[in-house]
């Protein structure tokens, strides 16, 4: 993706406030009937100021899958942050971890599924190998929890899959969940739902 200045930190950063600017016009509006005059507005942004960091419209939707895939970028130290024999903790952290996740770029989340069809294949491979990234994390804390006999034996894969889909959730079904719920409570609900879920 194109851009006229060299400075990186500068560049990640408008192209991030770029990205959650747009997305809530996209959301609001949708892809098609969205103006790049519009997303120009919305970021305070002059078109030509705009023009330093994308190329294209098409190019937002790229600046929203890297930012998505940047949050998630160090899940894996989920792993790290529990003793490794506290199997209970680690499932319960990944899950806090990842549902908080979820809950910081929601906006972003949203439109991966609202938009997703205007996706080029090429990101939406970077959204693929982002969700192997995270199941790897889940698996492993699955499998090791079965191996020590804390959790039983279980389908690990549908088991991951309705982790990972339970807390995208909390983006899809916001207009509904929010209104009644905090992001902990959400988060305090699922995670014992799973911790029983996989009880040895």
């Amino acid at each position: 993706m194109r851009t006229y200045s060299s400075d990186k930190d500068l560049v990640s950063a408008r192209r991030e406030h770029i990205a959650r600017n747009a997305s809530k016009l996209f959301i609001d509006q949708g892809y098609h009937d969205t103006t790049v005059r519009q997303i120009a507005g919305a970021c305070n942004m002059a078109m030509g100021t705009l023009y330093h960091y994308i190329g294209t419209k098409e190019d937002i939707l790229c600046l929203i899958i890297d930012t998505i895939v940047s949050r998630f970028e160090n899940f894996s130290d989920s792993l790290m942050a529990s003793p490794q024999n506290d199997h209970r903790g680690a499932l319960k952290l990944a899950i806090e971890n990842y549902y908080n996740g979820i809950d910081e770029i929601q906006d972003l989340i949203l439109i991966l599924y609202q938009e997703a069809g205007n996706i080029k294949r090429e990101s939406w491979q970077s959204i693929v190998d982002l969700e192997e990234r995270v199941f790897a994390v889940f698996r492993r804390i699955l499998e090791d929890g079965i191996e020590a006999g804390i959790f039983r034996r279980t389908n690990v894969d549908l088991e991951i899959h309705a982790i990972v889909t339970s807390g995208q959730l909390w983006a899809v079904r916001r207009w509904y969940l929010k209104e009644r719920f905090t992001i902990d409570t959400f988060i305090a609900f699922y995670t014992e739902h799973f911790l029983r879920s996989v009880a040895g």
